[in-house]
């Protein structure tokens, strides 16, 4: 499995070269987006509690990351439907459970 070659920031709706950027959830209930390093709630407000896993990290690979996406679904962290939507945007169409 591997990354898009480009994926889009959910939080400034800029492309994002893959695979850098990180996944972030557990910030707001029902909340889970993909984005820039330099957008990153963790980064930006350090105070917000937030999970996240930085994609272009060499010791996680990508089918991690696909099978987090959905572990955050089953735990009702995010619905099925926007654990879709981010699986589409880093994988590509096609691709999500």
């Amino acid at each position: 499995m591997n990354y898009r070659e480009i994926a889009i920031c959910d939080v400034c709706g800029k492309e994002i070269k893959m695979p850098t950027g990180r996944f972030e959830w557990g910030y707001a209930p029902g909340e889970a987006h993909v984005c820039h390093h330099t957008c990153s709630y963790a980064c930006t407000n350090p105070a917000l509690m937030t999970k996240d896993i930085e994609l272009d990290s060499n010791i996680i690979p990508p089918a991690y990351v696909y099978d987090l996406i959905f572990a955050t679904a089953d735990e009702g962290e995010i619905t099925i439907e926007r654990a879709r939507e981010i699986a589409a945007n880093l994988f590509g169409e096609g691709v999500t459970k």
